[in-house]
């Protein structure tokens, strides 16, 4: 057995995957729960789940939203001309 989050890891060792999602089902706490369990080949190629072809795919979470307040934006940078002389 290998406990992994390298997606490319598992797919290169293992014959069978699972896939666990994190969840706070009761507000106590965090619960593992199985949310798919197949062959290796399967997971990667058509997954059961669509939270499972999220994830293997890179499609899975929030777009993160943390904005450093101590950093400047970058400004464009622009172009300056060449003088074109003899």
């Amino acid at each position: 057995m290998i406990v992994t989050h390298n997606m490319q890891q598992a797919a290169r060792v293992a014959e069978m995957t699972a896939f666990f999602s994190l969840d706070d089902v009761d507000g106590d706490g965090a619960t593992g729960t199985l949310i798919e369990f197949d062959a290796t080949s399967r997971i990667f190629t058509n997954p059961a789940d669509s939270r499972t072809n999220d994830y293997v795919t890179g499609r899975f979470g929030d777009a993160p939203t943390f904005r450093p307040t101590n950093v400047r934006p970058e400004r464009p940078r622009t172009r300056r001309a060449r003088s074109q002389g003899a």
